[in-house]
C-alpha cells in the first residue's frame, strides 16, 4: 500500500456513517473502491440470486441499502468484508443475498473494488479482476453509501481509507491507474471520496453520522470540546506580538450606495483600529452622491494613529463587486482583510483576524461570527439573525473575545462581508475571477475552493464577531440579485462540482454548533443573572435519586436557572435547562481541572450545587473540582453510597449488614462483593467525611436514614427532609375490594434483589402450595420478569411498567386489598410505599428503613420483625380470616387524606 495512505478510518463494530441509504441516480452500472485491512471473518456463503443469506455473519463496510416497500423492483448493493474474504450482498423487501462471493485470505492492506456493470458485481483485486458475480433479478441495482454496517445485519472491524464511489463501471486500467493514488475530489463520474492521512477513530453513531469531505469537519476537540477548551488556559493560542508590531494589513471596502450603513463602517474603523493598516475605499459609482462627498472629506480629516494610509477611488462607471475588489487587491501589497459597507468592527478586531495567518501560511482566509454570515452567523446556524438578547455589536463581541478559543476551525468556504485573505495564497492562485463571476456572488467561494484544491484551510477564527446589516451594501443596480446568484451558482458548480456536497455536509455535521450554544448559555446566565444558578449533580439512572431531583426541579420553575449534570462513560453531559430547547455539553472527565470547572461555574453563574448522586463519577476528583469551585453544596443522602460502595448495605451473605462500621469486617465484606474495584473501605469513609464536612448541609428523607448515616459520621449535621409526591397521586382504595372471595395484594415498583423480589417469589410459591385464596400483582417489573407476565394457575402477575400519574387507577382496577414493601435492605425513603398510602392502601413492611417509620408514624399498616416470607404468609393468612383489621388500616389512611395529614 502506498505511503499516501498511512491514515485510515477505524471501525471497531458498532458504527455507521450515514451519508445516505441509497444514491437514487447511481444505478446498475458503478463502482466501489476502497483500501481496507479487516480483523475479523465473516461468514461466507454460497451465491444466489434469492433469499436473505446476508442477516447473520456479515462485516459490511459497505451496508446495502433498502429502497422503499413500494420499489421492490430495486436493491441496493452492500460489501462485506474479512480475513477471510469478500461478497457482494443486495439488499430489498426479504431480499438479501449473495451475488458474488470469493474466498481469499485479507491479512494485510488490500485494495477492492467491486465494479457494477449491467447490474452484474465484478471484483478487482489490488487492481486485477478475479472474478465475475451473478446478474441481478432486480430492475435496478443501486449504489448505497451506509458506510461501516448495515443495522442488525452486521458491522465491519477493522480499518479502511480511500474509499470511492463512481458513477460509471470503471475497467481494470482505470482501478489500477488511481487505486494508489490521492484524488482531488472533482474527478469525473466521483460521487463519494474518503480519504484519510492520519488514523481517525469514530466515536459512536450518533458522533458520526454524516460524511465530511475532510477529516478536520470530524475533529472531537471541535465538535464537542469548546466548553472546557474556552476556559482552559493551556488551549489557548498565544498572539504573536513581535509579528504584529511588524505586520501591515491592507483593508478593502467596496461600496456602492447605503450610505448611512457606509458612514457606521468607516466610523468604527477609525474608532477601533488595533494594528497598521492601510484602507482603500472603492466607490463604484455609487449613484447617491453623498457617498462622494463623505469620502472626499475623509482625506482632509485627520487619520487615527494605526492607520497609516487612506486611498479613495471612484470608479468611473460601476464594474461589479468582484472588479472592485480586484483593483484593490492590485493595488497593495500586505495581507488584505476585505470588508463590506454594510459591517461594523469590534475593537482589536483586525488583530484577531489577522493572527491565524501570521502564524499558519496554509490559512488562505479567515472569517468571523456574524449575525448575517451563513456558515458562520450566531445566533442561528444559516439564517440572517437580529442582535441576539438586545445587546450591541461590542457586547457580543466581547462574549465571544471573551470565552471562545482564538483556535481557527476549519470550514469549506470562507464568507465575503468580512474576510482576510493570505497574500502568499493570492500569489499562489490569483486574485478573483471576475471574467466568469461579473458583477459578484460566489467569487469568495470560488477562491476559497481553489485554495483549499490546493491544499490551503479557509477557517472561522471564532474569538471575533463583526455585524453585518446584510443586503445593503452592492445591491445590483438592475435588481437581477437572484437571477445573478442563480447564475453564478452554475458556474461555480461546474468548476467544483462537489461544492454544494461540501456545504451540506458541514451543515448537517455543523461543528461549530457547541461554540454557539455556549455563546447562548453565557450570555443567557449573564442577563438572568438575578435568578439563581443552581446545578444540580446525578448519576442518571433514574429511580427515587432522579425523581426527587425532577419533582424538585418543577417546583423552582422560572425562579432559578437550572443546569444537570450527569455521567457518561469517560465524560460526564453538562445540560442548561434555560431555553427553549436544553442545550447539552459532552466534557471528557480528564480534560476537567479545578481551573476550568471553577472557570466554568462562574460563566453560568453557578452559585449552588445540589449534589444529588454521585454513582458513576471518578469520587475523588469530583470532591476536588468542587471544593476548588469554592462554590456552596448541598449534598442529598437517597442511599448508603456516602458509607460503602454497597450502597444498599446488602453484604456479601445477600443479607442487610445492620449498618456495620467495623472498618475489619467492611473491608473483607467488599473484597467479596467487589473483588476487582480495590477499594479502601476507610479511605472510602474518610474522603466522604471530609467532603460531607464541608458541605452547606445534608440532607436525608427519613430519620431512620439520617440515624444510620450518624452511625457513621457522628459530627455531621444532618437535615431531615421528606420527598414531595406527585400531585396526582388520588385516593382511589374501595371496601369491596375486602370482599372478594380472593384477596388481591399488591408489590410496587422495579423490584430487584434488595428490594425483595426473592421474597415475592417464595410468597408466591407458599400461596400456591397451600391453595390459599390469594392472588399476587406485581404493579411494575421485577429482576426475573422485565415484562408482563401471568403465572399458569393465575395467582401471579406482573403488569409491567406504569406512570406514576396512572398509579392510583392501576391498583383500583387491579381490586387491591393492601400493599406490600418486601424490602430486605433500609430503603432511604421509598416513593412507593407513599404512593401507596396516599392511595388508600394499607401496607406491610418489615421492620427497618423509612417504609417502616412511616407505616409505625401513620399506624397505617404491619410492620414484621422477621424478614422473610414465611412472616408475611402467616400475617396474610390471619387477615384472610380478620379483613376487618385491612379495613381499620385503610380507614385510617381515609381519615389522614381528608385531614391533610401526610
Amino acid at each position: 500500500m502506498n505511503n499516501v495512505f498511512q491514515g485510515f478510518l477505524n471501525f471497531k463494530g458498532q458504527e455507521i456513517i450515514m451519508t445516505k441509504d441509497l444514491f437514487r441516480n447511481i444505478k446498475n452500472d458503478f463502482t466501489y473502491e476502497f483500501w481496507i485491512k479487516p480483523q475479523k471473518e465473516i461468514q461466507l456463503n454460497e451465491e444466489s440470486d434469492q433469499g436473505k443469506h446476508g442477516i447473520f455473519g456479515q462485516r459490511y463496510i459497505i451496508g446495502p441499502g433498502h429502497p422503499v416497500i413500494e420499489r421492490k423492483d430495486e436493491s441496493g448493493a452492500g460489501v462485506s468484508v474479512g480475513t477471510n474474504g469478500i461478497t457482494v450482498y443486495e439488499h430489498s423487501h426479504n431480499y438479501l443475498p449473495p451475488l458474488l462471493t470469493y474466498e481469499i485470505k485479507i491479512d494485510d492492506w488490500t485494495h477492492i473494488a467491486i465494479v457494477y456493470e449491467n447490474k452484474t458485481p465484478n471484483l478487482y483485486v489490488n487492481g486485477s479482476f478475479v472474478k465475475r458475480g451473478l446478474k441481478s433479478t432486480k430492475t435496478n441495482v443501486l449504489a448505497s453509501g451506509s458506510i461501516g454496517g448495515c443495522g442488525a445485519y452486521g458491522y465491519f472491524e477493522g480499518k479502511m481509507n480511500s474509499l470511492r464511489i463512481w458513477g460509471y463501471s470503471k475497467n481494470e486500467k482505470e482501478i489500477k491507474l488511481h487505486m494508489d493514488k490521492c484524488l482531488n475530489g472533482d474527478e469525473q463520474g466521483l460521487i463519494l471520496n474518503w480519504n484519510y492521512e492520519k488514523p481517525t477513530y469514530i466515536q459512536s453513531i450518533s458522533n458520526t453520522n454524516e460524511e465530511a469531505d475532510k477529516p478536520s469537519f470530524l475533529n472531537d476537540s471541535i465538535r464537542n470540546q469548546f466548553s472546557l477548551e474556552t476556559l482552559n488556559e493551556s488551549n489557548y493560542i498565544e498572539y504573536n506580538n513581535e509579528l504584529l508590531e511588524d505586520t501591515e494589513v491592507d483593508v478593502i471596502i467596496p461600496i456602492y450606495n447605503g450610505y448611512e450603513f457606509t458612514k457606521r463602517c468607516i466610523e468604527s474603523i477609525y474608532n477601533n483600529i488595533d494594528i497598521r493598516c492601510n484602507l482603500f475605499l472603492i466607490n463604484d459609482a455609487s449613484t447617491d452622491q453623498q457617498i462622494y462627498r463623505f469620502l472626499e472629506s475623509l482625506k482632509s480629516n485627520k487619520l487615527p494613529q494605526s492607520l497609516k494610509k487612506l486611498v479613495v477611488i471612484h470608479n468611473d462607471k460601476n464594474l461589479g463587486y468582484v472588479q472592485s475588489i480586484n483593483k484593490g487587491l492590485l493595488l497593495t501589497t500586505n495581507h488584505p482583510i476585505l470588508l463590506n459597507s454594510d459591517t461594523e468592527i469590534p475593537p482589536h478586531c483586525f488583530r484577531r483576524l489577522i493572527n491565524p495567518i501570521l502564524v499558519n501560511d496554509k490559512i488562505s482566509s479567515v472569517t468571523p461570527f456574524s449575525n448575517s454570515a451563513t456558515i458562520c452567523s450566531y445566533p442561528n446556524f444559516v439564517q440572517d439573525n437580529e442582535l441576539p438578547y438586545n445587546m450591541t455589536a461590542n457586547e457580543v463581541d466581547a462574549y465571544f473575545s471573551k470565552y471562545v478559543i482564538n483556535k481557527g476551525i476549519v470550514i469549506p468556504t470562507g464568507v465575503g462581508f468580512c474576510m482576510a485573505l493570505n497574500r502568499n495564497v493570492i500569489h499562489d492562485i490569483g486574485i478573483f475571477d471576475d471574467e466568469v463571476f461579473g458583477k459578484g456572488y460566489g467569487e469568495e467561494n470560488d477562491w476559497c475552493m481553489g485554495a483549499r484544491h490546493k491544499g490551503y484551510q479557509n477557517i472561522l477564527i471564532p474569538n471575533v464577531f463583526v455585524y453585518h446589516k446584510h443586503g445593503v451594501s452592492f445591491n445590483q443596480i438592475d435588481g437581477s440579485k437572484q437571477e445573478l446568484m442563480s447564475s453564478n451558482l452554475k458556474k461555480l458548480l461546474n468548476r467544483y462540482p462537489d461544492y454544494n456536497k461540501i456545504i451540506q455536509d458541514f451543515i448537517r455535521l455543523d461543528p461549530i454548533k457547541n461554540i454557539r450554544e455556549f455563546m447562548k448559555s453565557i450570555m443567557v446566565a449573564d442577563k438572568y443573572s438575578y435568578r439563581k444558578g443552581r446545578l444540580f449533580i446525578d448519576h442518571g439512572l433514574g429511580g427515587g435519586a432522579s425523581i426527587y431531583q425532577t419533582n424538585y426541579i418543577k417546583t423552582l420553575e422560572d425562579d432559578e436557572r437550572i443546569y444537570t449534570l450527569t455521567p457518561g462513560t469517560d465524560y460526564v453531559i453538562l445540560t442548561d435547562h434555560n431555553h427553549s430547547e436544553p442545550i447539552n455539553y459532552n466534557l471528557k472527565i480528564s480534560k476537567l481541572t479545578e481551573m476550568n470547572f471553577k472557570k466554568l461555574l462562574s460563566a453560568l453563574n453557578i452559585d449552588l450545587i445540589f449534589i444529588n448522586h454521585l454513582f458513576k463519577y471518578p469520587i475523588e476528583k469530583m470532591f476536588r473540582l468542587i471544593k476548588h469551585s469554592l462554590v456552596d453544596y448541598y449534598f442529598y443522602i437517597h442511599d448508603f453510597y456516602c458509607v460503602c460502595p454497597s450502597y444498599n448495605l446488602i453484604n456479601h451473605q445477600k443479607k442487610y449488614c445492620n449498618a456495620e462500621t467495623n472498618v475489619d469486617i467492611c473491608q473483607g465484606c467488599i473484597a467479596k462483593i467487589l473483588p476487582k474495584e480495590a477499594i479502601h473501605i476507610e479511605g472510602w469513609r474518610e474522603a466522604f467525611h471530609s467532603f460531607l464536612m464541608g458541605a452547606k448541609k445534608v440532607i436525608t428523607p427519613s430519620h431512620n436514614t439520617k440515624d444510620i448515616i450518624l452511625k457513621y459520621y457522628k459530627d455531621i449535621e444532618i437535615e431531615v427532609r421528606e420527598h414531595v409526591i406527585n400531585p396526582k397521586i388520588s385516593y382511589s382504595f374501595k371496601e369491596e375490594f375486602l370482599n372478594k372471595k380472593v384477596l388481591n395484594i399488591a408489590f410496587m415498583g422495579a423490584i430487584d434483589y434488595p428490594k425483595g423480589s426473592s421474597i415475592i417469589y417464595e410468597l408466591k410459591d407458599l400461596i400456591v402450595k397451600e391453595n390459599l385464596p390469594i392472588n399476587i400483582k406485581v404493579i411494575g417489573i421485577t429482576n426475573i420478569h422485565f415484562n408482563p407476565h401471568k403465572s399458569a394457575e393465575g395467582k401471579f402477575e406482573v403488569t409491567g411498567r406504569y406512570q406514576v400519574d396512572n398509579l392510583s387507577d392501576i391498583l383500583a382496577q387491579n381490586e387491591i386489598a393492601l400493599v406490600i414493601n418486601p424490602s430486605i435492605c433500609p430503603e432511604t425513603y421509598s416513593y412507593t410505599t407513599s404512593e401507596a398510602m396516599l392511595s388508600g392502601y394499607p401496607i406491610i413492611t418489615f421492620d427497618l428503613g423509612a417504609p417502616a417509620e412511616r407505616v409505625e408514624k401513620y399506624q397505617c399498616g404491619w410492620i414484621l420483625d422477621n424478614m422473610n416470607s414465611n412472616e408475611i404468609l402467616n400475617l396474610l393468612k390471619n387477615l384472610l380470616k380478620n379483613r376487618e383489621q385491612i379495613h381499620e388500616k385503610a380507614k385510617k389512611l381515609r381519615d389522614l387524606r381528608e385531614g391533610n395529614e401526610f
